[in-house]
């Protein structure tokens, strides 16, 4: 398969649409930060996806930038910084298209200012 259908989650037209990952330069994973405009990505945990076989993948670095391109949240979430982008996994964790419904989608997908963005932090815990 030499491309992915997937959605991408656009902060700066606020809009959800289809796109074509494609592999011919290397792999789905050039493809993902192309589509999100970053350097490195991680996947976001969601009630809504997960059961479904499906992943969402947002800037890692998002929450760090100066002057971030937008922000949306998933449901009830915590509000993401950046663009984001859902495909389909199969069972070994590959990346496959997706078959959600992008008109239902919508109902899921709130975009936010950028000053609804939680201040980066983390946490250190010793055992």
């Amino acid at each position: 398969m030499s491309s992915i259908k997937a959605i991408l989650i656009d902060v700066e037209a606020k809009e959800l649409r289809e796109i074509i990952l494609d592999r011919t330069e290397g792999n789905e994973l050039d493809a993902i930060y192309k589509a999100v405009k970053c350097d490195c990505i991680c996947s976001v945990e969601s009630w809504i996806f997960q059961p479904l076989g499906h992943v969402l993948f947002v800037d890692d670095e998002g929450l760090l930038l100066n002057n971030p391109i937008g922000a949306f949240q998933i449901a009830d979430g915590q509000v993401l910084s950046g663009n984001g982008i859902i495909v389909g996994s199969d069972i070994e964790g590959n990346t496959v298209d997706h078959y959600l419904r992008i008109n239902v989608l919508r109902a899921f997908v709130h975009f936010k200012d950028v000053q609804e963005l939680p201040e980066p932090a983390f946490t250190i815990t010793s055992m």
